[in-house]
């Protein structure tokens, strides 16, 4: 909650820069004092700093919070691996637990630092931005924002597929730990046996399957940043020329096209961040149930 809050403080501070500069903007088309525009600068410097104080501390204590979950709950899924029976043990891969208690806890530290600050800072900007771009032109918002419905429908394609290539990285993953631990166990049964080139083979081929999952999701990954960024640029582009041709007929001050340019660069970073939440989302949430599993199956194995 006090980082939600840091985070409001932030954007609030955020978007009284494109204000400030378009006050700057004004005087200097209105011929006033070198003092008054100076003013303005030592406004966006002063606003700058405070905001990079808040920002700083609004991280330290959102990302504080996963590390604390992080903790507790690698703690708790130990714990019940301790009270377990021994038989528990012969149905269970051992390098599958020590994927879900070391990589899928990280990916939920993730979802809950990292994924948690976009989901609380991304809603804050668009309010803020696009209320005070309404109130500078109500048209010109609904010409810059007219690229954002095809923003929606990437997310949303790309949503599923997200999760399902994330899962199959993270079970990728599980059955390699598994593969390395049972060898690294076995080693002087493998070499007696001479069984090395087997192993070998096998835990290549396993590599192999586990990196063409890795480099599919990351793919995913890759296409949707820049089909977000084409989205933010056409609608800056698009402010450029309807906003352009209006300042140029008199019907709109420099000024304010300068600060909507500035609210709508605010939405970028936000807009593109959408994509790397999402993928952050979803692999903490493959991650969580994963770990619901496996506290499902120490559930049905420890009972009287």
């Amino acid at each position: 909650a006090i980082g939600g809050a840091c985070l409001a403080v932030t954007a609030s501070l955020a978007m009284l820069v494109p204000y400030l500069l378009k006050r700057a903007i004004n005087a200097i088309e209105h011929g006033e004092s070198a003092d008054r525009v100076g003013l303005f600068a030592a406004g966006i410097i002063a606003v700058a700093v405070v905001q990079g104080v808040v920002r700083t501390f609004s991280r330290f204590i959102i990302f504080n919070a996963g590390r604390d979950v992080e903790f507790d709950l690698r703690n708790v899924l130990f714990a019940h691996l301790q009270r377990l029976p021994p038989g528990w043990y012969l149905h269970q891969r051992t390098g599958d637990l020590m994927s879900r208690l070391v990589n899928d806890v990280t990916a939920v530290r993730l979802l809950l630092g990292v994924g948690i600050l976009n989901l609380l800072n991304t809603p804050i900007y668009y309010v803020y931005a696009v209320t005070i771009m309404l109130s500078l032109d109500a048209r010109l918002t609904l010409i810059a924002l007219a690229p954002y419905p095809v923003l929606l429908w990437v997310v949303k394609l790309y949503s599923r597929r997200l999760m399902e290539q994330t899962v199959r990285v993270q079970a990728g993953l599980a059955d390699l730990s598994s593969r390395v631990q049972e060898n690294i166990t076995g080693i002087a049964t493998a070499k007696a046996y001479v069984r090395h080139e087997y192993e070998e083979a096998k835990f290549a081929a396993m590599n192999d399957v586990f990196a063409a999952e890795s480099l599919k999701l990351a793919d995913t990954r890759a296409r949707m940043m820049p089909v977000m960024k084409l989205a933010a640029s056409l609608g800056t582009l698009a402010v450029l020329w309807y906003g352009g041709s209006h300042v140029i007929a008199g019907t709109l001050s420099l000024g304010d096209l300068v600060a909507f340019i500035g609210y709508l660069n605010l939405l970028a970073w936000p807009t593109m961040a959408l994509g790397w939440m999402l993928s952050i989302v979803q692999r903490g949430r493959a991650a969580l149930l994963r770990l619901i599993a496996t506290a499902d199956m120490f559930i049905s194995n420890v009972r009287p």
